[in-house]
């Protein structure tokens, strides 16, 4: 719980260019075909206003587990249960629907999205504003991610945030 206290630190004391990092992720996987079309098929952005509804939403999801104690209860362990749940919901439909072409949502477009949102700060901190210089807070910002990951359902093999820094940020 340390070493995750001192992620939502380092965090904290980078707020504006992690959050900036991680709009540039949700970008990237909005142009990514593949994520593009699992997002058109879940209806949940195909308007303008249900778009802005959903990024909203996901941002002050995230927004909580930077900031909000985590433990069995709290608004952060309720968060990434309700974003879990949601992910395993449109997993199901969409295997419901597989005969239309539909695909469950794949491990790897799970840790591609989790790159998505932790990715950019690790590897453009300074181009992002982020005072990077602390290799300690680093690795708690990678550990803070691998413990939303697993929660979230990325298996370990799946889970890039086990490995080492070195390798997170290569």
């Amino acid at each position: 719980i340390v070493l995750f206290n001192r992620g939502q630190k380092y965090f904290s004391d980078n707020r504006a260019g992690i959050m900036l990092s991680n709009v540039y992720g949700l970008f990237s996987l909005i142009c990514e075909p593949a994520g593009a079309n699992f997002l058109d098929r879940t209806n949940q952005s195909s308007t303008p206003t249900s778009a802005r509804k959903r990024y909203i939403s996901t941002i002050l999801y995230v927004l909580s587990w930077y900031t909000d104690e985590l433990k069995p209860g709290s608004k952060s362990w309720e968060s990434l249960k309700r974003v879990r749940k949601m992910h395993l919901l449109a997993s199901k439909a969409a295997k419901e629907k597989e005969q239309r072409g539909y695909q469950v949502i794949p491990q790897c477009a799970m840790a591609m999205t989790a790159f998505g949102f932790m990715g950019y700060a690790l590897t453009k901190p300074h181009q992002l504003g982020i005072r990077s210089d602390n290799k300690e807070d680093r690795e708690a910002f990678v550990h803070l991610w691998a413990v939303i990951c697993g929660m979230l359902g990325i298996k370990d093999e799946f889970n890039m945030c086990l490995y080492p820094l070195e390798v997170v940020e290569s």
